[in-house]
């Protein structure tokens, strides 16, 4: 594809932070935003220099737009994304990918048959400490990994529930802490460990909020890999506490706290303390405007394609159906 790629954002809550990354990514050119608030789609569009409606199936029938990224409520995220492949751009869904497995399968078919490209806006896959950790488990360098864990602890006020409506709610957020504020790393533990075999046990419960969902979720896993994992996500705890993703194995540890790695230990087979860097990846994407752009221009993969944001939601699913009947889940394929 020649020349810079024809982006447009809808939604402009989380949207608007991805927009300003577009504006200033090369080879990407922000063409419009689109917001049901058109004072504030006013305004995000005189600061970036684009245009704006109130209405993204507007910029869906101009020739010069080539991507179409839905930061919109999750439950509306299938239908952006589904009217983008079918007219014939490329479709962004922020996270979760949308709120059902069904509604996943069905943003998946429409960009196989249109043969254009579904990305899930996944942040955790472009950091470099995150990566690193990755290359590190490819490599072999924690031995046989036996635990895997994410500890999310945060605090939402009733306020962020009530304002925003939809959050809370089975059919436009999908869930709630797990889901919601907790999606961001179960795909991180999927994209480092692979896949789960079982959710072995799981409980979840409203304990401080007035919403339909869960404000509290805990989980214990199986992975293909023999590994065993837990999930514990929350938004009661005040205040928010940094979140960690806990790797170990037989050649040691490591601990991601929110964005740093602030464990990296390793042994040798005498148990003695080792230095170990894993090898160099290369090329990798900083933000997900830059990965489409080499994409559509170099042909490289995509961090987090469709099939690959699908399986969050499928072990998401799981963990809440193992809550909610007290039995062990296979997440579902």
């Amino acid at each position: 594809m020649a020349g810079e790629i024809g982006f447009v954002v809808v939604g402009l809550g989380m949207g608007y932070s991805r927009a300003k990354t577009i504006a200033r990514t090369p080879g990407a050119r922000l063409i419009g935003v689109a917001d049901t608030d058109t004072a504030k789609a006013g305004r995000v569009a005189e600061e970036l220099g684009c245009e704006w409606s109130a209405d993204y199936h507007d910029f869906l029938r101009r020739s010069d737009v080539d991507v179409v990224g839905a930061w919109t409520p999750t439950g509306l995220h299938g239908k952006v994304a589904i009217d983008t492949l079918k007219a014939g751009k490329h479709a962004i869904t922020t996270k979760p990918m949308d709120v059902s497995l069904v509604r996943c399968d069905e943003m998946i078919e429409t960009a196989t048959k249109a043969n254009r490209l579904l990305v899930v806006d996944f942040g955790n896959r472009y950091q470099p400490d995150a990566r690193r950790l990755r290359q590190a488990i490819l490599d072999g360098g924690f031995g046989r990994v036996h635990f895997a864990d994410v500890r999310l602890k945060w605090w939402r006020a009733q306020s962020y529930y009530d304002r925003g409506h939809w959050r809370g709610t089975w059919a436009m957020d999908g869930g709630g802490s797990l889901m919601n504020q907790g999606v961001h790393y179960v795909d991180a533990l999927l994209w480092l460990m692979g896949p789960v075999e079982r959710v072995e046990y799981a409980r979840s419960a409203v304990l401080a909020h007035d919403i339909e969902t869960e404000d509290a979720t805990q989980a214990l896993i199986s992975f293909k890999s023999g590994a065993w994992g837990s999930i514990e996500t929350t938004t009661t705890h005040y205040p928010s506490l940094p979140t960690t993703i806990e790797i170990h194995g037989t050649g040691g540890s490591a601990v991601r706290t929110d964005d740093a790695l602030t464990v990296w230990k390793f042994m040798d087979e005498n148990g003695q303390e080792r230095a170990y860097e894993p090898p160099a990846e290369g090329w990798a994407p900083s933000d997900v405007a830059a990965d489409v752009v080499s994409a559509l221009t170099r042909g490289t993969p995509v961090a987090c394609d469709g099939l690959d944001g699908r399986r969050s939601i499928a072990l998401i699913t799981a963990i809440y159906e193992a809550a909610r009947t007290g039995r062990s889940v296979v997440p579902p394929d």
